[in-house]
This record gives C-alpha cells, sequence and structure tokens, in this order.
C-alpha cells in the first residue's frame, strides 16, 4: 500500500488510476489518514473527474448521458457494452458534450464519469459509434492510420472537488486542470 521515499516521508498508491494510454491528473495521498477519506470522499462522488477526448466523426447531439452495462473480460484485459443489465455487468454512467466539432472527421467531447470502471469512457464511446482517435483496442486501425494517431486521445483534464470532511474542504476551491498534449 505505500512506498518509502525517504525516512520522513511516504507515498501511498494513487487514490484514482487511468488506463495505461490515458493521460492526465492522478491523485496521490501523503499518509493513510488521508489515503481512506480520499478514497471514501470518491465512493461518495465528492471528487468529479473530467475528461477529453478526441473521437471519430461528428456526434449527432450536443450532450448525451449514457447509461450502459459494463461486463469485463479480464482475459483479454477487455470490456463489452450493454444496453440491458448482463449477469455479472455493472451499471455505468457517463456524460458527453460535445465541445469542438472538426471538419476534419473528427470532434473534441467533454466526458465526465459518474462512476469510474475499466475502459469505461472507451468503450462506452466506441459503442455509441464514435471511437477514440487512436485507441487500438475499441476503435479502429484504419482510422487511427488515417489520423495519424499511435495513442488514445484521452485526457483526464480536470478534478472538481466538494469534500465534506473537513481535514479536506480546503481544496474545494481549487482549479486543477491541464492542458491535454494532442490539443495543439
Amino acid at each position: 500500500m505505500e512506498k518509502i521515499l525517504n525516512e520522513k516521508e511516504k507515498l501511498y498508491l494513487p487514490v484514482n488510476r487511468l488506463d495505461r494510454n490515458t493521460e492526465g491528473l492522478t491523485i496521490f495521498a501523503k499518509n493513510k489518514e488521508i489515503f481512506s477519506l480520499i478514497k471514501n470522499a470518491s465512493k461518495n462522488k465528492e471528487i468529479k473527474k473530467m475528461y477529453l477526448a478526441e473521437v471519430v466523426g461528428t456526434p449527432n447531439f450536443e450532450t448525451k448521458n449514457i447509461t450502459s452495462y459494463l461486463l469485463k473480460d479480464s482475459e483479454k484485459s477487455q470490456v463489452k457494452i450493454f444496453n440491458s443489465p448482463q449477469k455479472g455487468s455493472v451499471k455505468i454512467e457517463t456524460k458527453v458534450t460535445v465541445i469542438n466539432k472538426s471538419s476534419g472527421g473528427t470532434s473534441v467531447v467533454l466526458v465526465e464519469i459518474c462512476n469510474g470502471k475499466t475502459h469505461q469512457i472507451r468503450a462506452q464511446l466506441a459503442n455509441i459509434g464514435y471511437p477514440i482517435v487512436g485507441d487500438g483496442k475499441y476503435g479502429k486501425n484504419l482510422d487511427n492510420k488515417k489520423f495519424k494517431s499511435k495513442t488514445q486521445k484521452l485526457t483526464a483534464f480536470k478534478l472538481i472537488f466538494n469534500f465534506k470532511e473537513n481535514k479536506l474542504k480546503y481544496l474545494n476551491n481549487l482549479n486543477i486542470e491541464i492542458k491535454p498534449s494532442w490539443i495543439v
């Protein structure tokens, strides 16, 4: 659970994680108590995680709330998305807002996840017909070659805190945001 940096400080495992080829923000705790508080706050939806993605195609909506059911296949290191509950599946909810529609065949979308599950954003966007540019697992290799992208264009770019715990409330007004490397 922890890695000792030196005798006075300890670094704990990240409170949240990102898929291997996703860039962006993760949260680390400085000690066990804060780790537990942040983990609990995350479960209670006191942390809003925002992502930007470049997708193939031009969505025919401005904002869409997507509810699906995710079934993890650990052997293939992949997930499947269903529109109705399946045995062993978990309900996932994602809000997608179109930010920029390009004439070049791609669009930039803002994605907010209500619950974070393995490959949730990548699989759900592909399932509705807008795979992430550069995603070799859920996208199409022809598209990735066309748009000259070897890595997926998905970034966890913003965190918004609404902590209820007094020890964490001082973080509520921070603006924690980065610019994705793939946006020029």
